[in-house]
């Protein structure tokens, strides 16, 4: 009997470890890293920002508001690069908050017939998954149960951290307009390579009536769900293996064809040079008083 009573324990924990999910943080952290390279969603996430609690609307106090927004993956350090627009509601609440607290979720395209690279057949996928432009996206594993194709499955992550201006970006002139101020230059350039219709309205285009400014979302901590918890990895991703597991993506690509071309690698080194002696002192909340 007690036998028994010892392979049923032994059972259970298997099941519970089981229920946990064969992927690791580690396997996690790489897994956030190559989402922000990640093709098929366009570098678009989502920006949510809260109201403050004296907002003259009192329905609107405390309220979060969250939106579609660009970004850019231009730090090695996983920082993301953006275009802050002090007209949007979501950016004036960031900016406006004692912290410029704000968080930006990034997810998977939900469109099913876009497999999942870590469920498909080809190894290679799942190492470099869509980091080659042209790359004919792979076939789900038939063996993968249809209900298992879809959003819940395929996996996101919410950023949490906060804004700074980067500097000397506020009156700088774009690059579309002029090639002056080289270091801005390179940085913008970044930008404009992920979403180049931008240039309409980024800081120092004729054509945009509203004020923008190149910000940083200075990355504090990672929550990663990887889809269902049997198979996946969810739950807080330590801030260092995410910051390691982004310069690893950023040495891999620097082998292949797409980024050799585009010099996006090339431009990242140059912009983490250029912010490393920077301590993040200026208030982007004084954009708001022009």
């Amino acid at each position: 009997m007690k036998l028994y009573s010892a392979i049923a324990v032994s059972l259970l924990v298997s099941l519970a470890q089981a229920a946990a999910g064969w992927e690791t943080v580690d396997d996690a952290a790489v897994q956030a890293a190559q989402k922000l390279f990640e093709e098929s969603i366009f570098g678009v996430g989502t920006f949510a920002s809260k109201y403050p609690s004296n907002h003259p609307v009192p329905e609107l106090r405390d309220q979060v508001v969250a939106s579609p927004d660009y970004f850019a993956p231009c730090f090695l350090n996983g920082d993301l690069l953006m275009l802050a627009m002090p007209v949007s509601q979501h950016w004036r609440n960031a900016l406006t908050s004692p912290h410029r607290n704000a968080t930006f979720s990034i997810g998977s395209n939900p469109d099913p017939s876009i497999p999942d690279p870590r469920h498909v057949k080809s190894f290679h996928s799942r190492v470099a998954p869509n980091l080659l432009k042209g790359h004919k996206p792979p076939h789900w594993d038939p063996s993968r149960p249809n209900w298992r194709r879809f959003m819940p499955s395929k996996n996101r992550m919410t950023l949490f951290g906060h804004i700074v201006q980067v500097p000397s970006l506020s009156s700088a002139i774009s690059p579309v307009v002029s090639s002056q101020h080289d270091e801005a230059h390179s940085l913008a350039q970044c930008f404009l390579s992920y979403h180049p219709d931008s240039a309409h309205w980024a800081p120092g285009s004729t054509e945009s009536p509203h004020t923008a400014f190149w910000a940083r979302f200075v990355v504090d901590r990672v929550y990663h769900v990887g889809g269902f918890g049997d198979e996946h990895f969810i739950g807080f991703i330590p801030l260092e293996k995410y910051r390691e597991a982004v310069g690893a993506q950023y040495r891999e690509a620097s082998t292949t064809v797409a980024f050799i071309a585009e010099n996006r690698v090339a431009k990242a080194v140059h912009i983490e040079a250029l912010f490393a002696s920077w301590s993040g002192d200026e208030n982007p909340s004084l954009i708001l008083q022009g």
